[in-house]
């Protein structure tokens, strides 16, 4: 234990006479009054003068003021008295009366009940973490059979695995030895001696008896790493403080998969002796962790949850045992007293003061050890901030008890509230605050705690308007604009909202209202809880969580902020409101959830690219599935932070959730981004884009169908050489998944009432299936072993999956088959596939989907054509069409015939063909019913009679020629002016991408479309910075700086489709245009055009102006304003150096320090190198900026300088060895901590691209007033330096073939130009040539 000497013999001594007089208090409560009881202490290392203060009497002042406000309190004025009458021991006496009597303050006491645990807690056995107490029986001296009533326990592990750990009740040298599965029982006196679990169960088939023995077994034993799985005997014993080497506990696990229906009874047998002629007591726990392995299960690497110092005249060790031991996050779990909570439930219960004072004592016994520990404010700050934070809240709940108890003496209530004011003290400190992350919001509601429970302390104000403030700055970090939380977990949001939830009821229970928008902010947080719950409530799962109820949570959040929404998802529908949306794209945290609804069997769908490091899995584009009441789909969890290999598979691993691993490397944490979105309220798609695998793009398109299934289509775009890809799909522990060798199909056969799901991917034959052996962890502290499918493949170039997602409701006997459609291009352009066994018998449905980002060009695919990003159709095996969804597109076609056909682009549209009502659902449609209007979207009738528009009827629409009119694709028009402008919405700023169809009515316009902020007039065209023009001689060109021009000439023509595509840097005050004609490749006409010379300068692109010399000239649709795709290069070597330590190297550290001066020798300077090497010459870049993230608060002037000697290293640069700074490359203001900064380079980036692919660069500040400011470095992981190069969205080269036929020297007048089928043959007497012509729509100049 780390302490000293003086320490050791304090505690002793003290610790001795508690345990007296708790044994007393044992007795006493036999035979007395339980309130004559009492504990003692006096062990604080804060004197009585600090705390009390000490009063000059011939001065009549404080020479040592007081930490309680006397004059503020009158009930307080008979312990000032005693103070400066110097009567400390008088006055500690009077201080516990007023807090004994006190009113004015109020605290929930909603303490845990768990009465089996309170005789462990009061022999000091500690169970912080996920093992559960079950059981203790008796081990006798001859050998014996112990059966023990198991019944609820294997209730709850129905299907799964049940480990159990044998641990001894009291030290001693006696053993217990259990026969292990490797007994030989003819050795015995027991003929059945081996471990046994008897379970009766009935099911459809009648009554059954299963005796299932262990599947693994082992013991463990202290200081010992000898494997003990093949003994004979299972050794159980506790000794030492808290262990030695006669310590010795054992596991055992039982397989319960086999065990379906009702559980009636459960009984575990187990049968041995102990070793000397007497019994010993033994312990049964359930393990939380099913998944350990009996061939490598050490002591020293058992990461150990319960340990016991029963019997230790010294108390608990608060350090804890060390890590591997015990699990890494139990020295932190023990110090937070939580666990600790059932013995105040029962001194409630109950009134025996032996629970108050063994409470106490645990308070007294921590305060000796973290006063004696290194931690700055001693058990004030001990071990952590966090600890500090949360043991803060839980002590005031127990002191609100405690302080009436006739257990609490005088000495032992001074030594907890002078704790309490170290607690506040430190918490109130910039040390003792975390501004990055949830442990910030725990720690200030520890903070809060204290100043409202305790308004008696002279700084109570202080720590409150700390708390106040941190708050305000937390839920501006913490909460991204959009409502969702920036931490990757969705565990840790429900960390940042308890801390809230918490406080707000504590100020409210005192009349001490939390001040600013904290309701709103806690709203918001409830919100995006409740948008990543499954529909049953539970958490979805994802980063370091668990899976738990949210619902709760939900409700509590509802109640307070009056969310009527939030109610009902709190209660599963039984109160409030249901909320009026389903599913919702979160675009700052970079999530997307798909739903059909709000009751616990609907559907559905979670996937992200994208939150901030903190507790981030290395999972972009994962998913995650429900339906039918349960998880299909699982995020395997977190399980521990602990260094041990099951932890770091799940937590660092991309193969361990449900997304691609390439070259079996884990993604970095950089930047995704969503490229498509669409809420129809039929169907979802969503486009995740990563780059997180250096040299590698990953894009999944995921369509969600509402009321069936899901189909995932990945591209993984690839550097040159062969390379290995690994998708995985994970399952639950119990879903029993089988693969099918021929179809490579996965079903799950969970064989209960609930859903399964079947995995069925295209192209079987192109890769390898197996189902592997991976881990899974429903809670921290908790894990099993679980199945996973693998489809891996190892090719050259760029490679495709296409994979459905099959939900299936319990009984529903389905087999889905998946076939490729031929398409004319390259599965990496496009896919197409036919889906078998949907809905009704014989339904079938017809898939496409284009990977290029902006389609152009019109595919067929079976018997139908399609000229956009998604189309999906269904037909009855009597070929008759049910319904048709599409996306992006103008014309989905059967048969040459038009099924939906526009002008326009649709944004989405799906039309379900029911009877004689034609249902039409959009996100972006309006009722319209004139076939010649350019909006018009035509929709063969099918013999529909009536028109339902997203559940709405339509009464007036039209019918011609077959086809219905009744919606229309709403568009902007121009106008002959310029101030009805178009406001596009605040913060576009940086690097923007702007993307719109835009369709010519009339030829020669002489029109403009043009971009200027949200705050500038718009009242000519010298007024906008940005403008593309229609010129009236017919084609487009570019405003550049005091002109116009364009690179390339291209025409326009009246009613012809044009997709336009603008980047915008308004940092360097450039603009690039592109242009697609329909079905033709985009042309590039402006390259870093420079914005209009004498226009405004803009810092956002907030209005959009539309002009033509008459109205409605052209139109415009689908027009987005956001950020363009990026790629980043994170620094590969960064250090600080200063001036005052020149031989000193600064390699090393979390950050980057920067500091300026009229004095040389304290200058800092920060230097980084980035390596090129990784990206391509050709990467299709745009910009290129160097984001820094501030890590300090300040005004501050800095600038970056290029470097051209990039020799330097990381680890020996010091002030004395660094390379010159050349020209300044960039300045800019510090931003606030937390937040980051873009500074353009793309000059030296461009550079250094084609030369040595280094880049160096060092960070000097301008402001010089010798104060140290801070930026993050590589080494903390979050906000590491980077370059973020902005790139124009890639769109594919491929052409479809214009015409194309064969011609036969047999028949040489013969036409094949309608032939599915061209042939080449070098033949003397047949020979056969085919010619093809490509009309690239390129125009030349």
């Amino acid at each position: 234990m780390m302490r000293n000497v003086k320490a050791i013999q304090k505690k002793k001594g003290s610790c001795l006479l508690i345990a007296l007089l708790i044994f007393s208090q044992v007795l006493l409560t036999l035979f007395i009054d339980p309130k004559s009881v009492s504990a003692s202490s006096g062990v604080s290392n804060m004197s009585d003068a600090s705390f009390f203060g000490v009063w000059d009497q011939a001065g009549q002042r404080w020479t040592i003021p007081s930490k309680l406000n006397y004059d503020g309190f009158p009930g307080l004025s008979t312990v000032q008295f005693k103070v400066k009458s110097g009567n400390y021991d008088q006055a500690k006496t009077d201080l516990l009366d007023y807090y004994k009597n006190r009113t004015t303050r109020t605290i929930p006491t909603d303490f845990v009940s768990n009465p089996t645990m309170v005789p462990l807690l009061m022999d000091q056995i500690a169970t912080p973490l996920k093992e559960f107490y079950l059981n203790t029986f008796t081990v006798k001296p001859t050998s014996t059979i112990y059966s023990m009533d198991m019944l609820s326990t294997v209730q709850g592990a129905i299907g799964s695995d049940l480990s159990f750990m044998l641990m001894g009740r009291y030290k001693g040298m006696n053993r217990a030895n259990i026969y292990s599965r490797e007994q030989d029982c003819s050795l015995t006196p027991i003929p059945q001696c081996r471990p046994t679990m008897e379970i009766q169960y009935t099911d459809g088939m009648g009554a059954h008896t299963a005796n299932l023995t262990p599947t693994k077994d082992t013991y463990i034993r202290g200081n010992d790493t000898a494997i003990h799985a093949s003994e004979t005997q299972l050794q159980v014993q506790e000794s030492g403080a808290p262990y030695d080497s006669n310590t010795r506990k054992a596991y055992l696990n039982f397989d319960l998969s086999s065990i379906k229906g009702t559980v009636t009874a459960a009984t575990l047998k187990l049968s041995g002796y102990s070793e000397l002629n007497e019994n010993t007591d033994v312990m049964i726990y359930k393990s939380g962790d099913t998944a350990w392995d009996e061939n490598t299960l050490t002591y020293a690497n058992h990461n150990g949850k319960t340990f016991s110092w029963q019997g230790v005249s010294s108390g608990t060790d608060w350090a804890g045992p060390a890590p591997t031991i015990a699990d890494i996050e139990y020295h932190y779990q023990i110090t937070r007293f939580y666990w600790l909570s059932p013995l105040l439930a029962e001194y409630i219960n109950t009134g025996n003061e032996s629970y108050a004072a063994k409470y106490i004592d645990y308070m007294i016994d921590f305060i000796v050890d973290g006063d004696a520990s290194t931690s700055v404010s001693g058990a004030g700050s001990f071990p952590r901030n966090f600890d500090a934070g949360i043991r803060a809240s839980s002590w005031v709940k127990a002191y609100h008890v405690l302080r009436e108890s006739s257990s609490m003496n005088a000495e032992s209530n001074t030594d907890i509230l002078k704790t309490f004011w170290k607690k506040g003290d430190y918490l109130n400190s910039p040390g003792g605050f975390s501004p990055d992350g949830n442990h910030g919001t725990v720690e200030t509601e520890g903070l809060y705690t204290l100043g409202i429970y305790f308004p008696e302390f002279t700084d109570s104000t202080t720590w409150l308007s700390t708390a106040y403030s941190r708050f305000d700055f937390l839920m501006s970090t913490l909460i991204y604009k959009d409502g969702s939380y920036m931490e990757s977990s969705d565990s840790y949001t429900t960390v940042t909202t308890a801390p809230m939830i918490a406080i707000k009821q504590l100020g409210m229970m005192n009349n001490v209202p939390f001040q600013g928008s904290f309701d709103s902010n806690l709203n918001h947080l409830g919100k995006y809880l409740a948008d990543i719950a499954f529909p049953g409530g539970y958490a979805v799962n994802f980063g370091d969580s668990q899976y738990t109820d949210l619902k709760g949570t939900i409700k509590q959040i509802g109640e307070i902020t009056d969310d009527e929404a939030l109610r009902y998802v709190g209660t599963s529908g039984a109160e409030g409101s249901k909320p009026s949306y389903t599913s919702v794209l979160y675009p700052d945290s970079k999530s997307a959830m798909m739903r059909s609804g709000w009751s616990p069997n609907d559907r559905y769908l979670f996937t992200n690219v994208k939150q901030a490091a903190p507790h981030r899995h290395p999972d972009d584009n994962a998913i995650t599935y429900y339906a039918y009441g349960r998880p299909l789909l699982v995020d395997p969890g977190a399980y521990s932070y602990s260094n041990d290999p099951i932890s770091n598979w799940l937590r660092f691993s991309t193969e361990a959730h449900n997304t691609i691993e390439i070259n079996d490397t884990p993604q970095n944490l950089a930047e995704g981004w969503f490229q498509d979105w669409t809420d129809n309220s039929k169907f979802n798609f969503v486009t995740g884009v990563t780059q997180n695998v250096p040299g590698f793009k990953h894009s999944r398109e995921t369509l969600f169908l509402k009321s069936s299934f899901s189909i995932v289509s990945d591209v993984v775009e690839a550097p040159s050489g062969t390379n290995k890809y690994q998708q995985t799909w994970h399952f639950l522990p119990t879903a029993n998944p089988a693969l099918d060798a021929s179809a490579k199909k996965v079903s799950t056969v969970f064989g209960d009432t609930y859903g399964d799901i079947q995995v069925v991917p295209a192209d079987p034959e192109l890769f390898t299936a197996t189902l592997d052996k991976g881990y899974y962890s429903n809670a921290f502290y908790s894990v099993s072993n679980a199945t996973y499918a693998s489809y891996t493949k190892n090719v050259s170039g760029d490679t495709t999956f296409d994979t459905v997602l099959y939900p299936t409701a319990s009984g529903e006997n389905r087999d889905i088959k998946v076939s490729r459609l031929p398409l004319s291009v390259p599965t990496t352009v496009a896919s197409s596939l036919k889906i078998d066994n949907i809905g009704d018998a014989g339904t079938s449905g017809y898939y496409y989907v284009s990977h290029e980002e902006n389609p152009q060009f019109r595919r067929s695919f079976d018997t139908f054509s399609f000229d956009g990003k998604l189309a999906y159709i269904e037909k009855t095996s009597s070929g008759r069409v049910e319904s048709a969804i599409l996306k992006s597109g103008t014309t989905l076609a059967q048969s040459g015939s038009n099924l939906i056909a526009s002008k326009m682009p649709v944004n989405d549209i799906a039309a379900y063909w029911n009877g004689a009502t034609l249902e039409i659902t959009g996100s972006n449609l309006v009722a319209a019913n004139d076939p010649n209007a350019a909006s018009a979207v035509a929709i063969r009738a099918s013999g529909a009679t009536t028109v339902k528009l997203n559940g709405n009827p339509i009464s007036n629409f039209s019918v011609s020629g077959g086809y219905i009119y009744a919606v229309g694709v709403p568009s902007l028009s121009s106008s002959s002016g310029y101030q009805n402008s178009i406001d596009l919405g605040a913060g576009h700023s940086g690097v923007q991408s702007i993307e719109f169809d835009l369709l010519p009515t009339a030829n020669q316009i002489g029109g403009i479309v043009g971009y200027t902020g949200q705050s500038s007039a718009t009242n000519s065209e010298f007024g906008l910075p940005m403008i593309l023009r229609l010129n009236a001689d017919g084609y487009f060109d570019v405003r550049n700086g005091h002109t116009y021009g364009q690179n390339v000439r291209l025409d326009y023509k009246a009613n012809e489709l044009y997709h336009v595509t603008l980047l915008a840097d308004l940092d360097t005050k450039t603009y690039n245009v592109y242009i697609a004609p329909r079905g033709k490749p985009e042309v590039q006409i402006a390259d870093h055009f420079a914005f209009q010379t004498g226009a405004p300068v803009i810092s956002d692109i907030g209005k959009l102006v539309m002009n033509s010399p008459v109205n409605d000239q052209y139109r415009i649709n689908n027009h987005t304003v956001g950020k363009p795709d990026f790629f980043e290069v994170d620094v590969s070597a960064d250090a600080y150096v200063w001036a005052g330590n020149p031989t000193t190297n600064y390699g090393t550290g979390k950050k980057l320090e920067v500091r300026n001066s009229t004095s040389s020798s304290v200058y800092r300077h920060s230097y980084l190198r980035f390596d090129l090497g990784n990206v391509p010459v050709d990467s299709n870049a745009f910009t290129a900026k160097l984001r820094l993230t501030s890590a300090s608060a300040g005004t501050f002037t800095d600038q970056a300088q290029f470097v051209q000697d990039d020799s330097w290293g990381e680890t020996s640069i010091n002030y004395n060895n660094k390379p010159a700074g050349e020209a300044v490359v960039g300045v800019w203001n510090m931003p606030s901590a937390e937040n980051s900064v873009e500074v353009d380079i793309s000059s030296q980036y461009n550079t250094e691209l084609v030369g040595d692919k280094q880049l160096s660069l060092v960070i000097t500040s301008q402001t010089t007033n010798n104060i140290s400011h801070y930026y993050y470095a590589k080494e903390n992981g979050g906000g590491k330096p980077k370059i973020v190069v902005y790139t124009k969205k890639a769109t594919s080269r491929t052409i479809g073939a214009e015409a194309d036929t064969m011609v036969s020297g047999s028949v040489p007048t013969a036409n094949y130009g309608k032939n599915t089928n061209l042939e080449v043959r070098d033949s003397a007497f047949v020979p056969r040539q085919t010619f093809v012509r490509f009309n690239n729509g390129i125009p030349s100049e």
